[in-house]
């Protein structure tokens, strides 16, 4: 796949069941990365997001909402919106950003995140993972794992909203918390 000319870096394109998903590497500058990682230690997490599962359970996790045009001023905005408006060949807002944690123990589910035509950005924050730590964000087709991604400082990925996936908790071996700053964009075109 060629490049986009203001991209640099390595990206990989994955489709499943006809929507795509692109995971990139280091797109962002240091700089960029220690402002994000500045947000993340400055920040508040509250254990009251839920994901609702067939309308009746519920499962809590610690997130950290931010406001749009705080969030607007972002590298990780600003590049992810300018590729994602190419890439998905539309025009798209921000709806919401966050950041979240999991820890060994946090229950996850396989979810979407909308039924429409919508992308999600997952930027990974921690500045070591160890792949016996688990933590993988894991892209499903049919109810078996398509695509798994490993949490690396750095990694960044956009994701059609309506692909099922779970961002799954780390294991026992971890001590860490497991950080994704998650921005959704909505198709406004």
């Amino acid at each position: 796949m060629d490049k986009p000319v203001f991209w640099r870096r390595r990206l990989i394109k994955k489709t499943i069941d006809g929507k795509d998903l692109y995971i990139i590497e280091d797109m962002l500058s240091e700089d960029e990365k220690s402002n994000i990682e500045t947000r993340k230690e400055n920040s508040m997490f509250q254990r009251k997001h839920k994901t609702l599962i067939n309308d009746k359970d519920d499962y809590w996790f610690s997130a950290s909402n931010f406001k749009n045009d705080v969030t607007k001023q972002t590298g990780l905005y600003k590049k992810s919106l300018k590729l994602i408006n190419r890439l998905y060949k539309g025009e798209f807002k921000l709806e919401n950003s966050y950041i979240n944690s999991l820890v060994f123990g946090d229950i996850t589910r396989i979810h979407t995140d909308n039924d429409d035509n919508n992308v999600t950005v997952l930027y990974y924050i921690n500045d070591k993972w160890d792949p016996e730590w688990g933590g993988e964000t894991i892209y499903y087709k049919d109810n078996e794992p398509e695509v798994s991604i490993l949490p690396k400082k750095g990694r960044i990925v956009l994701a059609d909203s309506r692909i099922p996936h779970a961002g799954r908790s780390p294991t026992r071996m971890c001590y860490k918390t497991r950080y994704v700053f998650i921005l959704k964009f909505e198709r406004i075109k």
